[in-house]
């Protein structure tokens, strides 16, 4: 990895949140220790049930996270952007994947694999710590969005989700998202239909703005008024 490269992958690493307390140089060791991967859209990273494991950053661009659910059907249980960071380590227990992660548009993945990770914590013990805070940060966030699905009504839920994935980033407004409007729906618990029409209302509010493919969150205090209504 040239060195330009390698900065601006730290630069997107060290905006993560998991790595607020981490030691000082542990994020540039993982950089070393890591491999960076480009997909094109529609390429699997991982899939779940692999046995290979570790943690993946979103560098560039965006993935979906899948699971299979009774009847084969594939559900979409998550969307990471820029900064985003997924992963697991057999440290604690785990064991294989437990989804697929997939390329929305051209993406870039920093893979820190589970050997790597064992191989870091040799010389920087506070390791595993980092990636305990990790995990439970994870964790958060499938819990939150399990809340807000089960207990807010449509108009906030959609908002609520809206803030969180712009957090993933932790860039200011505006933040893009590189997520259409199906896949939004599929990720609240709404329909297309639904979806379009409060985004209509949200970009007529100024809150948001439509794009192809993607959308423009150019209010966040906005959309998170909407998602405490």
């Amino acid at each position: 990895m040239v060195q330009a490269e390698a900065d601006r992958v730290l630069g997107v690493l060290r905006r993560a949140g998991w790595l607020a307390r981490a030691e000082p140089g542990l994020a540039e060791a993982m950089v070393e220790a890591g491999r960076l991967v480009r997909l094109p859209p529609g390429a699997w990273s991982h899939g779940e049930g692999d046995p290979e494991t570790g943690i993946l950053v979103v560098i560039e661009g965006a993935i979906q996270l899948f699971t299979e659910a009774p009847g084969d059907r594939q559900v979409l249980v998550g969307h990471v952007e820029k900064g985003g960071t997924i992963g697991q380590a057999t440290r604690f227990g785990g064991g294989p994947r437990i989804v697929t992660a997939i390329a929305v548009v051209p993406s870039q993945l920093l893979i820190i694999s589970d050997a790597a990770l064992t191989r870091l914590s040799a010389a920087w013990p506070g390791l595993w710590r980092v990636i305990a805070g990790l995990a439970y940060a994870q964790m958060r966030v499938a819990v939150r969005a399990l809340a807000e699905t089960v207990a807010l009504p449509q108009r906030p839920r959609l908002a609520a989700r809206l803030v969180g994935l712009a957090a993933i980033s932790g860039d200011p407004a505006p933040v893009t998202l590189s997520i259409g409007q199906q896949a939004l729906g599929e990720l609240v618990g709404l329909t297309r239909k639904t979806v379009n029409g409060l985004l209509q209302d949200f970009a007529k509010e100024g809150l948001v703005r439509l794009r192809y493919a993607k959308l423009e969150l150019v209010d966040l205090k906005g959309l998170q008024a909407a998602a405490n209504a």
